[in-house]
């Protein structure tokens, strides 16, 4: 639980309460699940005017420099063995994600 949850516990949070601060601005939360038409039902739509841990290639709306990094781990079955050329190798087509049936 790094980022954040509904107990402001996590990391941006924090950030949030910061930049609130500096602004002088009261914090609200609206949880919204980021899927297709997030931005636009959003920010977009007056909802909400701040979107904490968006990534710098999202075009829709101005972004800051990053200040998290994460990398992507594949977990495997024993003796299998993949060859990985990047995230959307069409060679993991094939691979359910976890949970899925």
């Amino acid at each position: 639980m790094p980022y954040s949850n509904r107990d402001r516990a996590g990391f941006e949070n924090a950030i949030v309460d910061v930049v609130a601060r500096a602004l002088d601005a009261k914090v609200e939360y609206v949880w919204w699940s980021q899927q297709r038409g997030f931005a636009r039902k959003t920010l977009g739509a007056g909802t909400c005017d701040l979107w904490p841990g968006v990534a710098t290639a999202v075009t829709t709306m101005e972004t800051t420099a990053p200040y998290y990094r994460s990398t992507y781990v594949f977990v495997t079955r024993r003796g299998d063995v993949y060859t990985m050329a990047g995230g959307l190798d069409a060679m993991l087509a094939h691979l359910r994600r976890l949970g899925e049936s």
